[in-house]
């Protein structure tokens, strides 16, 4: 028998890992899905099989957090490309450095972003809220098949532009 899905999380580091109960009274409930999480056990390396995850962390203890996602990398206004749905035009997303590109809430993204003048490929640091269920106008983004396909939508809470060294 196949699995569908597996019991894992998305670290900050955009890797996937699988979660496993350290014991078996450790079975408790799981926070709501796209939450932020705090997660504590061990690290056990290795493949995930038809997964593609790095490991395993054999957890003691998963707890919701009121922490926001941090996303480094350029802004872009994507096409979803998916023939045959409803949605037009493009929407705000940040390309991760990790090659993920995450969605951004329109609003909280205009009133954060005020001060700087947004292009494609401007190099930003945003923090925001994982945004729980993405509304439906986000849904042919989201969609498996899109061509570049979000990992997630982002209510942002600050936004900056990113300086390097040499700058």
């Amino acid at each position: 028998m196949t699995l569908d899905c597996a019991i894992g999380l998305r670290g900050d580091d955009d890797r996937f890992y699988g979660l496993v109960a350290a014991s078996p009274e450790l079975r408790q409930p799981f926070p709501e899905m796209n939450s932020r999480v705090l997660v504590r056990g061990t690290f056990v390396p290795g493949e995930g099989g038809r997964y593609e995850i790095v490991g395993d962390i054999a957890y003691t203890s998963i707890q919701s957090i009121d922490e926001p996602k941090r996303v480094t990398g350029k802004y872009m206004c994507v096409e979803h490309g998916v023939p045959g749905t409803p949605a037009a035009g493009c929407k705000p997303i940040i390309a991760s450095d990790g090659g993920l590109y995450w969605g951004l809430e329109t609003i909280s993204l205009e009133m954060h972003t005020r001060e700087l003048s947004l292009t494609t490929g401007t190099e930003l640091t945003i923090e925001g809220d994982l945004v729980s269920s993405v509304p439906e106008a986000w849904h042919p983004w989201a969609s498996m098949s899109a061509p570049r396909r979000i990992e997630g939508l982002l209510l942002v809470r600050s936004a900056r532009e990113r300086r390097h060294p040499a700058d």
